[in-house]
């Protein structure tokens, strides 16, 4: 609450000082009812953007004989398959290489 009091002064001094108006003008600080629970920002999205990807299916592709090219949205790294067994394994070894390059980045917490 003192901050918020701090703040109203400040802001009124400014409007005094810089558009001429009088103390008849004064902001008040309404009195404000803090929230005893602290909201906390979850950083990590339930579905991060290193993690999107274009899958481009080859035109003789059938469903149970896969073939294309996954391509990492961010990275730009590209990987081709012929086989779901393929897909599966390209989409594992881009999450384990994101996984080393974001436990070696030491400006993570």
């Amino acid at each position: 609450m003192a901050t918020l009091a701090a703040l109203a002064k400040q802001v009124s001094l400014f409007l005094e000082t810089t558009l001429g108006l009088h103390q008849r003008t004064r902001l008040r600080c309404p009195s404000v009812s803090l929230p005893t629970r602290v909201m906390t920002l979850n950083r990590e999205p339930k579905y991060p953007n290193r993690r999107a990807y274009v899958l481009k299916l080859r035109g003789d592709a059938k469903p149970d004989a896969l073939a294309g090219r996954l391509e990492n949205l961010v990275t730009g790294r590209q990987r081709e398959f012929a086989s779901s067994r393929e897909l599966l394994d390209s989409i594992a070894s881009d999450l384990e290489a994101s996984a080393d390059q974001r436990s070696a980045d030491p400006t993570r917490k």
